[in-house]
This record gives structure tokens, sequence and C-alpha cells, in this order.
């Protein structure tokens, strides 16, 4: 039976080859055909997957568009609830700043006058011309202060011409540290 078998492979081995790739050519279509329609499937699925979430991007979008108008509506109206705060604190800043120095100018009188009322009458009419100055006594050489650096704006501030070069040194130098100084009284 080996030597029958062995004479029909030598006599159709053409066709045996044959029917061989012919199965393998048919093996490869199928198991491709196969490939094709899963990868087709996968397609349609992840179309849809697109085409749903495209939708819902699209409405948030939408909803995420009408909440900022409203955010920029109440933007808006806060600022100006804090232009009008700002204009109010400025407002009372000046008040308390004008009512501070008639209590700093009342305090300075009562001080002095605290002072003369303890001082021996004797000794004051014998020195009064050395160490207490005539009510009307200014110095020779002043120069203004620069509003700036004024804690009120309702009046302006003299200061000794000779010392203003020492005032600004201190003053620049207490802003390049961050610290803000203002006169109250000259």
């Amino acid at each position: 039976m080996h030597a029958f078998v062995q004479y029909i492979l030598e006599k159709h081995r053409a066709w045996i080859v044959l029917a061989i790739v012919a199965l393998l050519v048919a093996g490869v279509f199928l198991y491709a055909y196969q490939r094709i329609t899963a990868l087709s499937d996968r397609v349609t699925s992840l179309s849809e997957n697109l085409a749903s979430t495209t939708g819902a991007l699209s409405k948030s979008l939408s909803e995420l568009n009408s909440q900022t108008e409203g955010i920029s509506q109440t933007l808006s109206s806060t600022t100006q609830d804090v232009a009008h705060a700002t204009e109010n604190i400025s407002a009372v800043q000046n008040q308390v700043g004008g009512v501070e120095q008639k209590i700093g100018s009342i305090s300075g009188t009562v001080s002095t006058l605290k002072k003369l009322s303890t001082i021996d009458p004797e000794l004051l009419k014998k020195y009064s011309k050395v160490y207490f100055l005539n009510e009307n006594y200014a110095p020779a050489h002043l120069s203004k202060i620069s509003q700036d650096e004024v804690y009120s704006n309702s009046r302006e501030e003299d200061f000794l011409t000779e010392a203003i070069p020492f005032l600004q040194n201190l003053l620049s130098a207490a802003k390049a540290d961050n610290v803000t100084f203002y006169i109250e009284s000259a």
C-alpha cells in the first residue's frame, strides 16, 4: 500500500500542490474577510460614539456660553459695586484725616499749656527768650512738602528748607523697603 500512495503522489503531485495552495488562498481570504468585517463593525461603533460625543460637547458648549454671559454680567455689576465702595472709603478717609488734624492740633495746644502751667513763673520769665518762641514765630526758610507725602489733603505742610533733603532720603529709603510714611504735621 505504501507503493500505491507513492505512485499516486508522483502522478498527481501537481494537483495535490494546487489543492493545498487553493486551500491556503481560501483560508487567507476567509481570514481577511473576518478581519475586514470586524474592523467595519468597530468603525461603525466608533462613528456612533463620535456622533454622540460631538452632540454632548455641543450641548455643553452652549450651556457654558450661557453661563459665561451670566458671569460677565455679575462681574460687571461687582466691578461697579467695588468702584462705589472705593469712592465711599476715600470720602471717609478724607473726613477722618480732617478730624485727626483737629484733634492733633488741640492735643498739642493742651500739652503746651500743661507744660507752661507747671513751669516756675520766675524761671519762665528769665529764660523765655531762649526756650520759648513767640506764637507768631516762623523760620526764615520754609519749603512745601509734596502733597503725595502728606497724610491729609486738606492742608499743606511746610518744612525747614535745609532739612528737606534729609526728609526725602528718609522717605525714599522707606519706600525702597516697601514702607510708606506720610507727614502728619511738619
